[in-house]
């Protein structure tokens, strides 16, 4: 459950997670629409956010350090037009940066790939692999061909009628890891486990 509270410039944000043993965590989130840096503790972690406006797009970075490095995030939310559905979307994450980081200098990296899953994208609802890198999650979006054609490269055959959200996977693989356009950390290529 998310409440939101928004009187211009300030927005507060109350998230309710229900875990999977039905236990709720809760955080309280309060941030400036006019690019003002606020702070808010979050499980005991400092987290450093500015919001402004870009275009209909609300714009949040957040800055936090785990395992002392910082991650900085990008979120975006949009209400749709009849003001009913509000989508975030993370345009880069910490994760990627950690797996950049455990990657550099190596060809590939040991990887698993552990669930298909989906979201509400602005071309609508997409699929995506999680994919952990070093204990970290990097995100592959696709069509089922796509991420049938991705499990193949890594040893794996999964047809594309087979692949759904909510399939719940652990398939060793080897990736390698860049950069995007964007300054997005991607999945470059998918590679069998044997490749090492």
């Amino acid at each position: 459950m998310v409440k939101i509270n928004h009187a211009d410039p300030e927005l507060i944000v109350e998230m309710v997670i229900t875990k999977m043993d039905d236990t709720e965590d809760s955080v309280l989130l309060r941030s400036l629409t006019n690019g003002e840096e606020v702070a808010n503790p979050v499980h005991g972690i400092q987290v450093r956010s500015r919001s402004n406006w870009v275009g209909t797009e609300l714009l949040i970075e957040s800055w936090m350090k785990v395992g002392g490095r910082e991650g900085h995030f990008h979120d975006f939310w949009s209400l749709s037009g009849d003001a009913q559905t509000l989508t975030m979307e993370h345009r880069d994450d910490y994760a990627g940066q950690v797996s950049r980081d455990i990657c550099q200098g190596r060809e590939s990296c040991s990887s698993v790939i552990t669930k298909i899953d989906r979201m509400k994208t602005r071309q609508g609802e997409s699929l995506f692999f999680k994919v952990d890198v070093g204990g970290e999650t990097l995100r592959v979006f696709g069509r089922p061909e796509e991420l049938a054609e991705r499990l193949e490269e890594s040893g794996y055959d999964i047809p594309p009628s087979e692949i759904e959200a909510g399939m719940e996977l652990h398939l060793p693989c080897l990736v390698k890891v860049g950069q995007g356009n964007n300054g997005y950390k991607t999945i470059e290529e998918f590679l069998p486990e044997a490749a090492e």
